[in-house]
């Protein structure tokens, strides 16, 4: 919602702004893309890590008098 009413305001606005508003629009969406890539592929390992450290933790806390 903000984002469209952003856009309007500078759609309508004089210059030559329309450019780098795609510009940045469009390096935003390859960034956030990028960022799913990586963790389709990495999300596994990171949550089998995080599930093997809170089972550790789990353990030291039960032993722990």
């Amino acid at each position: 919602m903000v984002c469209g009413h952003a856009r309007s305001h500078l759609l309508s606005s004089p210059g030559d702004y329309t450019g780098w508003l795609y510009t940045v629009w469009g390096l935003i969406m390859t960034i956030g893309g990028a960022l799913i890539l990586l963790v389709m592929t990495m999300g596994k390992g990171w949550r089998e890590r995080a599930e093997e450290r809170e089972a550790h933790a789990m353990q030291k806390e039960i032993m722990a008098p």
